[in-house]
């Protein structure tokens, strides 16, 4: 696999994993930072998921270009 893959991967795993953790920061960058809104609960849960899938997928790219 080469470099620039390697690269775009772990950003991408990267991201996945703050959507993971920090998922109403997440949610305002997505929706660009509205002001005096809080995310509901399903769109916490929803941008948790889309974290989770981003690592699995890279995970499985990884793996899978060897």
């Amino acid at each position: 696999m080469n470099k620039p893959i390697r690269i775009f991967l772990a950003i991408f795993a990267i991201i996945g994993v703050l959507h993971i953790f920090f998922p109403e920061y997440a949610w305002w960058f997505d929706h660009g930072m509205p002001k005096d809104v809080e995310p509901s609960d399903f769109g916490v849960l929803v941008t948790r998921i889309a974290g989770i899938c981003a690592v699995v997928f890279c995970i499985f790219l990884f793996f899978a270009t060897f």
